[in-house]
């Protein structure tokens, strides 16, 4: 196979501000051998035509124009037509280095792996593109050094921190691997779709590549995004997720690592789809039964798990939020509008009156070490609580928030 046909997938709706790049950065690839499949999921803007535009001018590009299902759906119709040796997705807010097929490809032919991982930068709203960082070795990875990587690639001592994007986008897969995957994810998963495939994908596959800087893919980080964007009543779709990983895998054998990595990511998930899940029991803020309703906080972690934090407090009436700081407190300028609360520098905490420090960060490391500053500049340590990876998250404790749906 010297020059594999590579699928390339780009589930689209309402994004005609930014399509025309995204496209342009497909088409112009260095490696031509492509099959380009915009899959229109019902738009209201202008997307279709951009799309039958393009079709008119690159004999490579197939359109299909279907009635607004969601993201699992868009995909499911791109794979079920694609053709390729090897498949590729591409979000349509976002766009490719012109070489990054052409790099993908090369070690495919040459090691035969079952999906590789190509690097990615990120784009902020001010514009700012920052290199997406991995916590593993690049590399090729096969038999016991791939297994280990699959129980890694969740960091189970952290809430939550993942070694590499799960990001569908971020790969390039063996077709028939993704197919057989992407096939049976229920449709109704709609916050958790790229893990939904992607986990499974690496469960069933046999080795990956991880390939160092250059051809980059670029992710538009918009403030909406989903880890800032907390939505309420989802529970069900998470359960969905959950209980979809828990039936689909029963003929693999997953170990205690890949269960909690699951675990907390459920959890995550849960979180960010349904901040209500934080009202365990009726008197305390899960999982900190130190914390009651008449109590006055200071979160510090402007992040998902920061947002989760202050949402649920506002939205609940559940304990007030005396303060909100952040290391990089100016980036989230924004959040004083969106949320009501501004967001400060950290050393604004010293002159705030509160009853607890609630340190809202997901990387252990980082907790801890902001614990221990706060506890050399006088903040006592019964006042401070960490949201880790702690034993509170439990299979047990997630059955019974699941019952609440």
């Amino acid at each position: 196979m010297l020059r594999p046909t590579v699928s390339v997938i780009v589930p689209i709706y309402n994004t005609e501000k930014y399509l025309k790049m995204c496209i342009d950065s497909i088409i112009q690839q260095t490696y031509e051998k492509l099959e380009i499949i915009l899959v229109d999921d019902g738009s209201t803007d202008k997307s279709a035509e951009i799309c039958d535009k393009y079709r008119e001018n690159d004999q490579r590009i197939k359109v299909i124009h279907k009635e607004n299902e969601g993201l699992v759906n868009a995909r499911k119709t791109g794979i079920s037509c694609a053709t390729g040796n090897y498949v590729a997705y591409v979000d349509s807010d976002d766009w490719i280095d012109l070489d990054r097929i052409e790099r993908m490809v090369a070690v495919a032919v040459e090691k035969n792996p079952d999906l590789v991982y190509g690097m990615v930068k990120l784009q902020y709203p001010d514009r700012k593109l920052l290199t997406k960082s991995i916590g593993v070795a690049k590399g090729y990875y096969e038999g016991k050094k791939y297994v280990e990587l699959v129980e890694s690639i969740v960091d189970i001592n952290n809430f939550y921190i993942n070694r590499l994007p799960f990001s569908l986008w971020a790969f390039l897969f063996r077709t028939e691997v993704i197919k057989a995957v992407q096939m049976t994810v229920p449709e109704g998963i709609r916050f958790n779709e790229d893990i939904a495939c992607l986990f499974g994908v690496m469960l069933r596959s046999k080795s990956m590549e991880i390939l160092g800087d250059g051809g980059y893919y670029y992710y538009r980080k918009h403030q909406d995004s989903m880890c800032h964007m907390v939505r309420k009543n989802e529970r069900k779709n998470v359960k969905l997720f959950y209980d979809f990983y828990k039936n689909a895998f029963n003929d693999l054998y997953l170990s205690t690592a890949i269960k909690r990595e699951l675990l907390l990511y459920t959890y995550f998930a849960l979180f960010c789809c349904d901040y209500s899940a934080l009202a365990f029991g009726e008197n305390y803020l899960f999982p900190f039964k130190e914390i009651t309703s008449d109590k006055r906080i200071a979160v510090y972690g402007a992040g998902a798990v920061g947002v989760m934090m202050v949402n649920y407090c506002l939205e609940y009436n559940f304990a007030s939020v005396a303060i909100w700081v952040d290391q990089a407190f100016e980036s989230y300028y924004a959040y004083e509008e969106k949320y009501g609360i501004k967001v400060m520098d950290p050393e604004d905490i010293f002159s705030s009156t509160f009853d607890y420090l609630v340190i809202s960060l997901t990387d252990n490391n980082v907790a801890t070490a902001v614990k221990e500053n706060m506890i050399q500049k006088g903040i006592p340590t019964e006042k401070i609580v960490c949201f880790g990876a702690t034993d509170s998250f439990t299979e047990e404790k997630l059955q019974q928030i699941f019952e609440k749906v």
